[in-house]
């Protein structure tokens, strides 16, 4: 139509000749483009002359062209007003149109990445059938250590297997029944929604331009009114949802849903789908159970939220408000986010219905922590498995209440028993949000977790670009002022890594942190910063007590006896490809040696030792995490 228009408004100053030949090529042109916009390129059954007729938009058009035809004598001003008016409209329309197909493509990939994250389950079978392996060969070294002096720790050892492996079976039958629902969605609802969104409104859209073509004619040209009103009237008659059914009825192709998964027991050890509640895993259960609770009271405000939008839009539109195209992109916004917010609801309450009933009235009485991520600067221990929790990164986390700090695998097996939770936390008591074109970007109460805005953002996986960590990175949060000793600084140190603090001989700093034996301690100078410096700097007030002679890296470990060096190693959690000859590669699972410098090395990366070339080389330090040392025989 933009090319019609656009020849159309030369031709008028030659009047009825060259106007007659453009309605010809316009009629080429639908002879071969009619197939494609009203059947498909690849149409599932033959189709003849009276099919191609029911579709009502080739018919508007046909008589559009036929109206070409019989206004040979048309006036000279009229190729202006075409010109400003539909020409310029059909070139926005078009860039409308791409924007809006390109965003749709975007949301359908969107939409089928998060329907295969939830198809994730394979990996919990994998993780179920090996936690059921390791389970059995415990059980038969229990059966072998009978009447041994090792009797005891082979059944502590047995205990402990046997609740890893029920903790993997739980999250395998939650995330099979859970993308069962989320699969069923998706193609019940999802799919068909995203195809029908769209078609429907471009061709509302094509024959408002048309009619407003018409209406210029009809202004400038009161002899050709009756022509102009004939090709209005059938534009008029134009069905969107009579050519989408005529579309539809040639593209009919077979298609079968899949079935539902079920749950799979594993080869080497027999059990049932049922969630296990005995034990620790009922521990398990309700930590999971809690922390699902408040994902849901965060979600489902949000949810409200976008089904208002969603309907304030629809009751806008036919009343033909002027930003007619606004109001349209918000609507598709607002079903993108709503899409994604029910998916993450409707698995929340799956994931609920079947927790709870296998705890039944077991969870009334629960006090879950209030958990939230921290830094660890020093070595503390875990809670519940009792090991360091100690990295650059927020490797582990802390109860708000009551400052229980453990790793992050192990948040939910901690009892839920905080002294200071009241029972159940209830939902955040106000939740304020603004929309921006539909809701397009939302601001929720603080205390929101980062999976209620999950819908509104994507988390970016981790790339080779690494941002340099800041000092508070590497400290320990913490809710309470306390009064530090004071000291004095004997000589001028200059700081070599992000993490540590420059001095100058004389001034006095605050001791936050005192030295752990690895020779340095933390400290604060007056203006408020903060940092490590080796411990040998400090005034002799300070550090009688416990200092070593020597500052070495806070990496760096107490050397053992018969032989044998400690390297200090990390391991490494993403797979990482070196990006330069100075640069190693990482992969998961991989234990790295780091070098004397290691973690120091600065600008978000650290040095280790090439495991085959032995040589230095560098790699990202959020690619890592803290890992037992390498014992190297000397």
């Amino acid at each position: 139509l933009k090319e019609i228009y656009k020849e159309r408004a030369v031709l008028e100053r030659d009047y009825a000749l060259k106007l007659q030949a453009l309605a010809r090529r316009g009629h080429e042109k639908q002879a071969k483009l009619t197939v494609a916009l009203s059947f498909g390129e690849t149409p599932t059954k033959s189709w003849g002359d009276g099919a191609a007729k029911k579709s009502t938009f080739d018919r508007a058009y046909d008589q559009l062209l036929t109206s070409f035809e019989q206004q040979a004598m048309d006036h000279l001003d009229l190729s202006e007003s075409l010109s400003t008016q539909i020409i310029d409209g059909l070139r926005r329309l078009e860039h409308l149109t791409e924007e809006r197909q390109t965003r749709q493509k975007s949301f359908y990939a969107k939409v089928l990445s998060e329907r295969d994250r939830y198809a994730s389950e394979q990996l919990n079978q994998l993780q179920y059938y090996e936690e059921c392996k390791e389970f059995e060969l415990y059980r038969q070294k229990q059966g072998r250590a009978q009447g041994d002096r090792h009797a005891d720790r082979a059944a502590k050892q047995y205990e402990h297997q046997k609740v890893e492996m029920l903790n993997y079976k739980n999250l395998y039958v939650v995330n099979t029944a859970s993308r069962n629902i989320v699969s069923q969605r998706f193609y019940e609802s999802d799919i068909p929604r995203l195809e029908d969104m769209l078609q429907a409104r471009l061709i509302t859209d094509l024959v408002s331009l048309v009619k407003r073509g018409i209406a210029i004619h009809t202004h400038h040209l009161d002899c050709l009114r009756s022509r102009h009103l004939t090709v209005e009237e059938v534009a008029d008659n134009v069905d969107p949802a009579a050519d989408q059914a005529l579309f539809i009825e040639f593209n009919r192709r077979p298609f079968s849903i899949p079935g539902p998964l079920q749950f799979e027991a594993c080869p080497d050890f027999y059990d049932t789908g049922d969630i296990s509640v005995a034990g620790e895993s009922r521990v398990f259960l309700q930590n999971k159970l809690a922390r699902s609770k408040m994902k849901l009271s965060e979600t489902e405000p949000v949810v409200q939220h976008k089904q208002a939008d969603i309907a304030k839009y629809l009751n806008i539109l036919p009343t033909g408000p002027p930003n007619a195209d606004e109001v349209v992109d918000n609507l598709v916004e607002a079903q993108h986010s709503l899409t994604l917010l029910e998916m993450h609801e409707r698995a929340l309450n799956v994931e609920q219905e079947l927790i709870s009933g296998a705890l039944g009235g077991a969870y009334r009485w629960a006090q879950p922590h209030n958990f939230k991520s921290a830094s660890f600067s020093l070595p503390s221990p875990c809670a519940y498995c009792q090991a360091s929790i100690w990295g650059l990164s927020k490797q582990g986390k802390t109860c708000k209440d009551c400052g229980l700090s453990v790793h992050m695998k192990c948040e939910l097996k901690v009892a839920a028993n905080c002294p200071r939770s009241t029972g159940r936390r209830a939902p955040p008591s106000k939740v304020v949000m603004h929309g921006n074109r539909g809701g397009s970007a939302s601001e929720c109460h603080p205390s929101w977790s980062s999976l209620a805005i999950l819908m509104y953002r994507t988390a970016a996986p981790p790339t080779a670009s690494v941002s340099a960590p800041t000092a508070s990175t590497f400290t320990i949060a913490t809710d309470q002022k306390m009064k530090y000793r004071t000291a004095t600084i004997q000589f001028d140190y200059t700081a070599s890594s992000p993490f540590e603090l420059s001095v100058a001989e004389g001034s006095e700093v605050d001791i936050l942190e005192d030295d752990d034996g690895s020779g340095w301690v933390k400290v604060q100078d007056p203006e408020g910063q903060s940092g490590l410096i080796p411990a040998s700097y400090l005034g002799d007030d300070a550090t009688a007590s416990a200092v070593t002679p020597r500052a070495t890296s806070p990496m760096r470990q107490h050397q053992p006896t018969y032989g044998m060096t400690v390297s200090p190693a990390l391991r490494g959690i993403y797979d990482y490809t070196a990006q330069g000859d100075d640069e190693m590669s990482i992969t998961t699972g991989q234990v790295i040696e780091l070098t004397p410098r290691g973690m120091n090395y600065g600008e978000g990366w650290a040095e280790g030792v090439h495991p085959t070339t032995r040589r230095n080389h560098i790699f990202p330090s959020n690619y890592v995490s803290s890992c037992s040392s390498l014992s190297v025989y000397s």
